[in-house]
């Protein structure tokens, strides 16, 4: 089922029943198009009978889906700000193709890229690294970071209550402006910066963005 939107102003849409099923489960989906939204695609899962949508200009309410990954194991935390349209379409952690993250991490272990996400989470559970996001819902626009408003944070310490983590890693300036706000009170633990390997940070080369992550490496057991 489609509908295509024209979000030039609030727009507050409920889709009821029928569905292509004909009755909502949580395997059906719509998708909603519009070129206003900084997305060509967007899915929703339902969950109930219904689906209440708030679009506010060229702004949308997301909620953070994708599961942190960690074990027991775990000797860091990398956070991002919150996944892009990409990541939440693809259902994974940095999955546009142009986000150097997957590549900046394997040339550190000097290793291949990983591409699948089964190969990417195990890539991170050999390395004793966690991965999740500083923020549980915003509304943005896009994928643009800096338009995050309405910012609610993840509960980070799920997390460290249930491994070693002592240090805390953040990708990009609003990430770690976000962190210190919003997590810093919960954890007491003082992040450490990383620049952001989104493809809109293009400013900063390749060798540059590793030399930067390398930093990882001294907190992690070899």
């Amino acid at each position: 089922m489609e509908f295509l939107l024209n979000c030039d102003i609030m727009l507050i849409v409920k889709f009821i029943a029928p569905w292509p099923s004909g009755k909502a489960t949580d395997s059906d989906s719509v998708i909603i198009r519009s070129n206003r939204i900084g997305a060509a695609n967007i899915k929703i899962t339902l969950e109930f009978s219904r689906v209440l949508l708030i679009i506010v200009g060229d702004f949308m309410q997301v909620k953070h889906t994708l599961k942190p990954i960690y074990n027991i194991n775990s000797e860091i935390l990398i956070l991002g700000s919150i996944p892009s349209v990409k990541s939440r379409e693809v259902g994974f952690y940095y999955a546009h193709k142009q986000n150097r993250f997957w590549k900046i991490l394997a040339s550190l272990w000097d290793e291949e890229l990983p591409n699948t996400i089964p190969d990417k989470i195990d890539f991170l559970n050999r390395h004793h690294i966690a991965l999740w996001d500083v923020l549980e819902s915003c509304d943005i626009n896009g994928s643009s970071d800096s338009s995050i408003k309405k910012a609610k944070a993840n509960n980070i310490n799920k997390i460290l209550k249930k491994t070693n983590i002592k240090t805390i890693f953040v990708t990009g300036k609003k990430a770690l402006d976000l962190y210190n706000k919003l997590c810093l009170p919960q954890t007491h633990i003082a992040c450490i910066y990383l620049p952001s390997p989104s493809p809109a940070n293009c400013a900063i080369s390749f060798q540059d963005i590793k030399e930067a992550y390398k930093i990882i490496l001294k907190y992690i057991k070899k």
